[in-house]
């Protein structure tokens, strides 16, 4: 599954690897799935990817090790 920026910047914000956690779920469950989740968190990332130190899950576990 392609999926844009958009979508992967909304995954990016709940998921470590979103394409790779995309194409899991998409081999497993189908592209439902993975717009579920889009549209699931689509409202939280909106309202935190402007915010002063905003970072994606990545960067947060990162930030743990």
């Amino acid at each position: 599954m392609t999926l844009t920026t958009e979508q992967l910047a909304i995954l990016a914000h709940v998921v470590v690897d979103p394409q790779a956690w995309a194409d899991h779920a998409v081999s497993t469950l189908g592209e439902s799935a993975v717009t579920a989740k889009v549209e699931k968190y689509r409202a939280a990332y909106l309202a935190a990817k402007d915010l002063p130190g905003y970072k994606t899950r990545a960067e947060r576990e990162a930030e743990l090790l």
